[in-house]
This record gives structure tokens, sequence and C-alpha cells, in this order.
């Protein structure tokens, strides 16, 4: 059924486009419910709550105002309204690269694992939405690309504060590559939380190499450990999340040299 919708959340203080969504039903209704004030069952600890965005909710009604919605396009099948999402956020640009206003940590569309960026092959093209998607042409008529060039600094190529370092190992503790787990997701597809639980539950294994937060903790011999953690270890390895370009890329992450913070 053709139930989805994009919607765009508004600053009604100077008509600024902060959030574009999808959803249905009453979806663009629901943000306010991630103010504290406005809801009992809020936590500030909530999973994947978006603290600028409920910054700028609470501004918004702490001012005086309301928020302002925009249904962009409706009667859509879930596919279309994700491919239209996508689009809108990279032509508006995110606070989050320095390039536009959106507030949207993520990029958009239909991903099976969180996103931060998207390389330029992972891009839905024009070309594409002509083929699958024509009646999204005439919306995006409207919404011309004026996102400027990201001013964020690559993530391979910036300096790692400590407390966001991963080290990885392969598994006879050869060293391999410190990450940022903060934007691991967007350099190999891996769940950093799937790491961290490995770290901290797992003894550090995932994806077929070693883990941990401190460069001293690597294991030398694998034969030093009991069976239940080597069958903890290769029930990680087979994570349908280990595709074999993930794995590519972490094989490269040898030749990019980088540092942490002391």
């Amino acid at each position: 059924m053709n139930e989805y919708f994009v919607y765009a959340l508004i600053d009604p203080r100077n008509k600024q486009v902060f959030y574009i969504g999808k959803g249905k039903g009453r979806r663009h209704l629901q943000h306010v419910k991630e103010i504290p004030e406005l809801s009992k069952d809020y936590t500030s600890r909530k999973k994947g709550i978006n603290e600028n965005k409920v910054k700028r909710l609470q501004e918004i009604i702490t001012s005086g105002h309301e928020i302002e919605y925009k249904i962009i396009a409706s009667e859509l099948s879930e596919e279309s309204a994700y491919i239209l999402e996508e689009i809108l956020v990279e032509r508006l640009g995110r606070v989050l690269l320095k390039n536009g206003n959106l507030l949207n940590l993520e990029p958009g569309g239909n991903w099976p694992y969180g996103k931060v960026l998207l390389e330029e092959s992972e891009k839905t093209t024009l070309a594409h939405v002509s083929e699958k998607y024509p009646e999204l042409l005439p919306v995006l008529d409207q919404y011309p690309h004026i996102a400027t060039k990201s001013k964020l600094m690559p993530w391979w190529v910036a300096e790692i504060p400590k407390e966001r370092a991963l080290y990885q190992y392969q598994l006879n503790g050869e060293y391999m590559d410190v990450h940022n787990e903060t934007y691991l997701t967007s350099g190999t597809g891996m769940r950093p939380n799937l790491i961290l639980h490995c770290i901290l539950n797992n003894r550090g294994y995932a994806y077929g190499s070693q883990w941990a937060k401190e460069y001293s903790e690597r294991l030398h011999n694998l034969t030093l450990l009991p069976k239940e953690e080597l069958e903890k270890m290769e029930r990680f390895i087979r994570w349908d999340y280990r595709k074999e370009i993930e794995i590519e890329t972490a094989r490269n992450y040898q030749k990019r040299n980088r540092t942490v913070e002391s």
C-alpha cells in the first residue's frame, strides 16, 4: 500500500527546514514526544534520541511557538519514501557534516545498519529515480541541491580522541589499526555496538579480528582462550554483517597511518 509520506520539520521563527523524515500515520507529529517536559516516559538516556533535534524542538516550544510541518510528498510506497528522504537530505545538507541546516544524524534511506556517510557509489542517482521512481521527479524539481561541500574532516585522517579509540589486531596478536568508534560504521558498515559488545563481554573478538579499548589489551596466544570463548568468537565471525566489501576495507586499514590523542 502507498501509505507513506516524506515530511519536513520547520522552525517557525525563521521558516528554516531543520529535519527531513519519512513515515506513515501521524509520524510527523511524534517528535514532540522526545521533549522531556512533554513525555512522561522520556529518559535522557533513551536509545536513539537525536539530542540536537530535541534541543531545537525545546527552543521552539519554550519561545511560545508551535513546530511547523510540511508534507513534501504523500501516497508513496515505503521504498520510494526512503529514496526521496535520502535525496532530500543529501540536497539540503546536514549540520553534522557542516554543509547544511538539517539536524538529521543519518543520510536517510533504508540500510541494514546505521550510516553516517554514504559513499558516492551508494547514493541514488537521478537516472535511477527516472527509471524506477518517476513519480518523485516533480517533487525533486522543487528542491535543488543547496548543500555546500562538506567541511567534515575525513574520520580516517583526523586524530582520534583517546576515549573513542578501538584497536584492531589480527588473531595472531599482530597490530592492524586503530579506529574511531564513532565513525566506524561510516567506513566499514560494521556495527560499533557489536564491536563494543565483543570488547566488553566477549574478550574482544569480531569479524575475524581482535578488538580492544587499550593498545596493550590484545591476546597473543589464542590457545589460552577457554573453549566457550572460542565458540563465542566463531559465532561472531559468522555474523551476516561480515560482507566481502567490509573485509576488504578492513584489510586496507593497514595502509593508513592514524594517531590517537595522548
